[in-house]
C-alpha cells in the first residue's frame, strides 16, 4: 500500500472521532466568505484578508481557497506561492475542487512546492471529478499532462492513491488531518510528515 493509501485510512479512521461544524455556523461562515470576497472585488484588501483569516484558520475551505488566491496572486499580501500552496491544501483535503486544481497546477509548476508529476495527476484527479464540461475536460487534459511525465510504475502509485481518495476520502477539518498525520508518522510516513510541516498552524 502506497504512503498516501495509508494516509487516507489513517484519516478515514480517525474522522470518526471528530463532528463538523454545525450547519448555523458553517451558513455564518459562508456568509462571512462571502463578505470579504465583496471587499476582495472592490479592491478592498485588508478588509477582505482580516475576514478571510479567523474564517480559514477556522478550517472553512472557502476562505482557506480565496486566502490561499490572495497570497498566490499577490493581493493585500507578499506575493508567495508556498503560502497560498499551504491553504490550498487545508482546503483541497476537504474536497474542494478549484483548491483541488489549483495545488494540482502548483505541483506541475513546481511553484512554491516541490515539483512532482504525481502529485499534480493527483489533485487535478479530484479536482476533474467536481468538475463538469469544458472546465472538466481543461482540467483532465492537465492531467494526462502530469501522468505522461510519469514512468509506469508510478503511473499505476498514482491512479491507485487516487482511487483510495474518491472511494474512502471525506470532508476533513484541519484537526483531523494533523491526526492523520501524526498516525501516518508513527508508521513511517516521513514524505507525508515533511509536507505537513510547512502547513500553516491557527493561532
Amino acid at each position: 500500500m502506497t504512503s498516501r493509501a495509508t494516509f487516507v485510512l489513517a484519516a478515514l479512521s480517525l474522522a470518526m472521532a471528530f463532528g463538523s461544524a454545525a450547519p448555523a455556523a458553517r451558513a455564518d461562515a459562508a456568509q462571512g466568505v462571502d463578505t470579504a470576497m465583496q471587499s476582495y472585488l472592490h479592491g478592498d484588501y485588508a478588509a477582505a484578508l482580516k475576514g478571510l483569516e479567523p474564517l480559514a484558520r477556522d478550517g472553512f475551505a472557502a476562505a482557506e481557497f480565496r486566502l490561499g488566491q490572495m497570497y498566490d496572486n499577490g493581493l493585500g499580501v507578499e506575493q508567495s506561492y508556498a503560502r497560498a500552496a499551504r491553504w490550498y491544501r487545508r482546503a483541497a483535503e476537504q474536497g474542494y475542487g478549484p483548491a483541488e486544481e489549483r495545488l494540482g497546477q502548483l505541483y506541475a509548476a513546481g511553484s512554491g512546492v516541490p515539483h512532482s508529476a504525481e502529485r499534480a495527476y493527483f489533485w487535478l484527479d479530484q479536482a476533474a471529478a467536481h468538475a463538469s464540461g469544458a472546465h472538466q475536460a481543461m482540467i483532465e487534459d492537465e492531467r494526462y499532462h502530469a501522468l505522461l511525465q510519469l514512468p509506469p510504475a508510478e503511473r499505476l502509485r498514482a491512479g491507485e492513491a487516487a482511487a483510495q481518495w474518491h472511494a474512502h476520502s471525506k470532508a476533513l477539518t484541519p484537526a483531523q488531518l494533523a491526526q492523520a498525520e501524526a498516525a501516518e508518522a508513527a508508521a513511517g510516513g516521513a514524505a507525508r510528515t515533511a509536507a505537513a510541516a510547512a502547513r500553516p498552524h491557527a493561532g
